[in-house]
């Protein structure tokens, strides 16, 4: 598929993959970026058995901006791939590339390269590229692989960055603690690493959809990806509980979803409702957040009271 953007032109291209599970897709976009044109490309991957997606961007004239946006959810024996080449050969151009994924099963698999290259013409060049990805169980496997070219030190900054993490106990710990069953918790925990990039399409339509089939894997595989405790053994959960309660502005969970005790101060820390988090709203990545709700009030007093 090609795309061109006009000088001047302002598009949204989104691209869904949610095939059946011994789907084969194999696909290529090419992203033109005109004179002060600016082009926001979304790519969804969501089903399938192989899949992969390779985004090529080029710019025909200064001041053009690119924003890439993903998000992929590999189950078990799939294999997911995500490619991204940005080539800056005009000056003054902009690239931002955000890719976040989610793994679970036996071989779930997920690839992402992002390269950047910055021509010595490109002076002024702005580039970022992000890539974020969330183990949800063992036998997943994802690779990051982030790559800059620069030719010129005349420009405004060129940076990537790309982190693993696995979903950790604590993390279920602490919104158990507060009244949220285990499989909510996972829920909300994975729903809110995918909605700010989903957030940012800016078309509330297609922003619903996308939340809408990402609720649909969530309910379909959410529940397999719950450990199971051995006969006579307490659950991981319980024996890595803390034994006190979080100071405020306590940093309680890894890279990729953190959780953050209500201070007493206004606006120390966001406030995520649950009825918030089903419906999508999720605060910035990564996700820090006090709970409230079902009775549950978080704060200071609490927290020195031990409760």
């Amino acid at each position: 598929m090609e795309v061109r953007a006009a000088e001047g032109a302002h598009l949204t291209v989104v691209s869904m993959q949610q095939w059946d599970d011994d789907g084969v897709h194999l696909g290529q976009h090419d992203v033109l970026v005109g004179r002060d044109a600016t082009v926001k490309h979304v790519a969804v991957t969501l089903g399938g058995k192989i899949v992969r997606l390779s985004t090529n961007v080029r710019f025909s004239g200064p001041g053009g901006e690119a924003n890439l946006l993903g998000a992929f959810f590999a189950d078990a024996g799939q294999h997911q791939e995500h490619r991204s080449f940005i080539d800056h050969a005009e000056p003054r151009c902009a690239s931002n590339v955000t890719y976040k994924g989610a793994l679970q099963g036996d071989e779930a698999h997920s690839v992402w390269v992002g390269d950047v290259l910055v021509r010595a013409a490109a002076e002024g060049t702005d580039s970022y590229e992000l890539n974020r990805n969330l183990v949800l169980t063992d036998g997943a496997r994802a690779d990051s692989v982030p790559n800059l070219e620069i030719e010129t030190g005349e420009i405004i900054q060129a940076a990537h960055a790309s982190a693993t993490g696995r979903f950790d106990d604590l993390q279920l710990f602490y919104l158990q603690s507060r009244g949220v069953p285990e499989d909510e918790a996972r829920r909300l925990v994975v729903r809110g690493f995918f909605a700010d990039v989903i957030h940012q399409i800016g078309v509330p339509d297609v922003q619903d959809l996308l939340m809408a089939a990402i609720e649909e894997e969530l309910t379909a595989a959410m529940y397999t990806a719950a450990p199971q405790a051995e006969p006579g053994r307490a659950p991981a959960l319980e024996e890595a509980a803390p034994r006190r309660a979080p100071e405020a502005g306590e940093d309680l969970a890894g890279e990729g979803a953190r959780f953050t005790a209500c201070g007493g101060q206004a606006g120390a820390s966001s406030v995520l409702d649950l009825d918030q988090a089903r419906a999508g709203l999720a605060v910035a990545d990564p996700v820090e957040a006090c709970v409230r709700g079902r009775g549950v009030q978080v704060g200071r007093d609490r927290a020195a009271r031990g409760e």
